[in-house]
């Protein structure tokens, strides 16, 4: 009976190691199998990614091969309407210092009669267009006070170069005292225009009032640098030669008129400030040194002189 029992029970348990090897079998081959196709999942969603990769690599290429046609086709474009413009500018410049014509964007000409020549834009009636009825009034002390109390705020790009441009016709309005502070503003105004390409269209307006300070400051070849920037194919250049040439021999004839040395003719007036400055600094110096020395000699006591003993003698008999 008793080996009866234990056999039956070696049986049960061989079924159940078969079962169970059986199973592990099944299971082992189920994980052959996702294995598999994860691998095959795996390589293809890197074939797919290296080929988006490729593709996005040629739609940047293409993308920055338009964005510098584009580029080259607006520069090129911008190029010939400001060769125009600032022909014109510097013409109106050369050609009629006193009665200007301020030329529009809207290429339209506005006609005024005036020293101060100034073009107002949407963008400067909204950021200072006090200053501009300031200068409407000819209230030049106001109006360098306002401007100079908004150019220090946050302002844009443009913005700031047509303030810069403001305060220039309005230092140039002043007086002659004003001048250099005018001209260096609009040299400001073109070293931010030659940083920012996006404002270039502002360079013709830059040089136009860049060229009137030179004007004003008889700077004859300056003022003909800054406004020979177009090409001499214009049919205006020869009219501008001549001009030229007649306001060099006006310059020659206001030099020999004042009788200057020849030396002093061909100073420019930043130079001409400089040697004032240093005659002055020298003269204070001189000042100096000789109050200086009349100090020192007040201060010391003089040295007494000792008679002889037989001059006073002599003197007693």
């Amino acid at each position: 009976m008793d080996v009866l029992v234990v056999s039956e029970t070696v049986l049960a348990a061989h079924q159940c190691s078969e079962d169970i090897e059986l199973a592990i079998r099944t299971l082992k081959q189920d994980c052959d199998i996702w294995q598999a196709r994860a691998a095959a999942y795996k390589a293809a969603f890197e074939a797919q990614t290296k080929q988006l990769r490729e593709v996005i690599d040629v739609c940047v290429a293409t993308q920055a091969e338009l964005e510098n046609e584009r580029v080259n086709n607006r520069q090129r474009r911008d190029n010939s309407e400001l060769s125009s413009i600032l022909e014109t500018y510097a013409v109106k410049a050369i050609h009629e210092p006193r009665a200007l014509c301020t030329l529009g964007w809207d290429g339209a000409l506005d006609v005024r009669q005036t020293d101060v020549e100034w073009h107002s834009t949407a963008v400067t009636q909204a950021n200072f267009g006090h200053v501009e009825q300031l200068l409407t009034q000819r209230d030049f002390s106001r109006a360098r006070t306002e401007i100079d109390r908004i150019l220090p705020r946050p302002l844009s790009n443009e913005a700031r170069i047509e303030a810069l441009l403001l305060k220039s016709v309005i230092c140039r309005a002043s007086g002659p005292d004003w001048l250099l502070e005018g001209l260096a503003q609009c040299s400001e105004a073109l070293s931010l225009c030659d940083k920012l390409s996006d404002l270039e269209f502002l360079l013709p307006k830059i040089q136009y009032h860049r060229g009137l300070c030179h004007y004003k400051l008889h700077e004859i070849a300056q003022a003909r640098d800054a406004s020979t920037a177009a090409e001499p194919a214009v049919p205006l250049h020869e009219g501008a030669t001549g001009n030229r040439k007649s306001r060099d021999e006006d310059s020659d004839s206001l030099c020999i008129r004042k009788r200057r040395s020849a030396f002093d003719e061909h100073r420019t007036v930043t130079e001409r400030y400089l040697s004032q400055l240093k005659a002055s600094e020298s003269a204070k110096s001189r000042r100096r040194s000789s109050s200086t020395r009349s100090r020192i000699f007040s201060g010391s006591n003089p040295a007494r002189l000792v008679i002889p003993h037989r001059w006073t003698s002599r003197a007693a008999t």
